[in-house]
């Protein structure tokens, strides 16, 4: 509502533009011309990452991480991609013990140590409130949020791709649209401490990824006969669970939460992550995946069946969340098994500073926008617990294709807290059950492109009959901020992407954020189309069985694993 030359804004953002009426007491700001010089610098904050700091609480825990087993630790010093077995030769070169993968209905999941989300930590919030930090995560819950504020930063920035073969050269260098799955946490309030919770609400349930990644890891980490005691028909009683191992860091307002998987004390940062991949066959045709296992890494270059693509096409996806994790946790890299739900294919070793060339351009670029990207998130927490104090909130994020924007969703949760649904959705995670995202879908081939993994598929509309469709709670509020970025290099504004190449360099990153003016019913469909978005987000354009509605290079894909099962590849 427009008074005069004053914008009339209520305590919690806009006032109901319908009706005039403020959901509380009036803020009154003056309204400059547009382009004007006071206009210009209205609302902006600025962000120095040179400045801050990231520092350990508590890294006691490290020499109780797990080693890698089987001789596999020295892939940790030798680059590039290496096979579990010749291709060529059929010899093995490591134990015939990981040859074979164990599905999850032979699995004991219950055997291992459970996660607990952040709301659940009560070490967690303890350090929150000994330090006196007003914000407490995990990896897993905070680096979904992170990626989408590295695409609101970035202007577009595309992957490094210097090194790759020819049969690139036409490939798309853009993140895949499953790395842009709008994103949305959970954050819940408990004495002066809000916990950030992955959002689990549309979560099924858990698919074969996610359980043989957690089965796979433990092998990795085990000798047969330790491992072989999470088989469920083994008659080895199964040791102790063996203790979560930790690393906690502080960063402004956060306490940050990582769990450390493995450790080479070799290594500078002495520990590493451990990431299961799939192969391209199964990613793409995660429903089918039993038609695509017999899919092979068989050599190192080219479009298919080669390490070169995997790689490709994790840098297109999950490589900028990895890389957070990395970053978060103090990491020196990761340590990747790729598989075809079956067996192992291979290994590779990716440390932070090639994530960060391939992603960023640079180390220095990459430290920097890790560190300007937790600061933004901070200040946009900041914003919102300052409006709604003590409330559980449900944040959704999504950066769209217009650079230095993004949409936040705001749902204030007044009837169901979110605790409790953070305890439901926790029983997913502790069977095993958490859900990894495909980073491509089926729909995403064009005819002009059809090994690319690039977009083509329309992002609106929804399908009908997947699920009940998304409705916001009665009790809650909603609202819908705008959040605006712009960087400054020595001085220099930047319109497009830019590398920091010294640390003398200085980099400021402006932000401000605005509470759109919409009328509350609007602002409530809006919503509910956008989690309706997020629902049917990888259930559009699934590959079936019938020949006929199969796409031509999902076709392709298994062809080429019935060839290899025919060769009794994987067995």
């Amino acid at each position: 509502m427009l008074v005069g030359r004053f914008r009339v804004i209520s305590k919690h953002g806009f006032v109901n533009y319908s009706t005039g009426v403020p959901f509380s007491e009036y803020l009154v700001k003056k309204v400059f011309k547009s382009g004007s010089k006071d206009s210009a610098n209205i609302g902006w904050k600025n962000i120095a990452p040179k400045k801050s700091k990231m520092k350990s609480l508590d890294n006691s825990g490290i020499d109780r991480v797990p080693k890698l087993a089987h001789g596999l630790d020295e892939i940790l010093f030798m680059h590039g991609f290496h096979y579990l077995q010749n291709p060529v030769s059929r010899k093995l070169k490591y134990t015939k013990f990981l040859k074979k993968l164990t599905q999850p209905e032979d699995f004991n999941y219950s055997n291992l140590t459970q996660f607990i989300p952040p709301s659940q930590d009560e070490n967690l919030h303890f350090l929150a409130k000994e330090h006196n930090k007003k914000y407490i995560g995990s990896t897993s819950s905070m680096t979904s949020v992170m990626t989408h504020l590295y695409f609101l930063i970035s202007m577009g920035r595309e992957i490094n791709t210097s090194g790759f073969s020819s049969a690139f050269d036409d490939q798309p260098s853009k993140f895949t649209r499953g790395a842009r799955y709008p994103a949305s946490i959970k954050v819940t309030y408990r004495d002066g401490v809000y916990s950030i919770n992955a959002d689990k609400t549309f979560d099924s349930g858990g698919n074969i990824l996610s359980y043989m990644g957690r089965s796979m890891e433990k092998m990795l980490i085990s000798e047969e006969e330790e491992y072989e005691a999470f088989i469920k028909q083994s008659l080895i009683e199964p040791t102790d669970q063996t203790e979560e191992c930790y690393i906690y860091r502080d960063f402004e307002n956060f306490i940050l939460r990582s769990q450390l998987d493995c450790r080479d004390d070799r290594l500078a940062k002495r520990t590493f992550d451990l990431k299961t991949r799939a192969v391209v066959s199964v990613r793409l045709d995660l429903e089918n995946y039993k038609e695509q296992r017999g899919y092979q890494i068989i050599k190192r270059k080219g479009l298919l069946e080669s390490c070169e693509r995997e790689y490709y096409d994790m840098l297109r996806s999950t490589m900028i969340k990895y890389n957070f994790q990395v970053k978060i946790g103090d990491m020196g890299g990761i340590f990747v098994a790729y598989h075809n739900t079956a067996s192992i294919c291979g290994f590779q070793y990716i440390s932070a500073k090639e994530m960060d060339r391939r992603l960023f351009g640079n180390v220095i670029t990459g430290n920097m926008t890790f560190k300007a990207i937790l600061s933004l998130f901070n200040g946009i927490l900041d914003e919102i617990t300052m409006k709604y104090p003590g409330k559980d909130l449900v944040l959704s994020f999504e950066a769209g294709r217009v650079p230095n924007r993004l949409n936040l969703w705001v749902e204030v949760v007044n009837g169901m807290n979110v605790n409790d649904m953070v305890d439901l959705e926790s029983n997913l995670k502790n069977t095993g059950t958490e859900r990894v995202l495909p980073d491509d879908t089926l729909n995403q081939f064009s005819a002009k492109s059809v090994t690319s993994g690039d977009e083509t598929v329309s992002e609106t509309g929804l399908e009908e009959g997947v699920e009940e469709k998304y409705k916001v709670s009665e009790t809650s509020v909603v609202y819908k901020y705008t959040v605006f970025t712009k960087s400054v290099l020595n001085g220099k504004e930047e319109t497009e992407p830019f590398l920091i190449k010294s640390v003398a360099d200085n980099w400021v990153l402006k932000w401000k954020m605005d509470c759109d003016i919409i009328e509350e019913k609007r602002v409530r469909d809006e919503y509910e189309r956008f989690r309706n978005k997020q629902r049917t987000y990888f259930k559009r354009g699934r590959a079936g069985k019938e020949p006929g509605k199969v796409p031509s290079f999902i076709r392709i894909l298994r062809e080429i694993s019935k060839r290899g099962e025919k060769m009794n590849v994987y067995n």
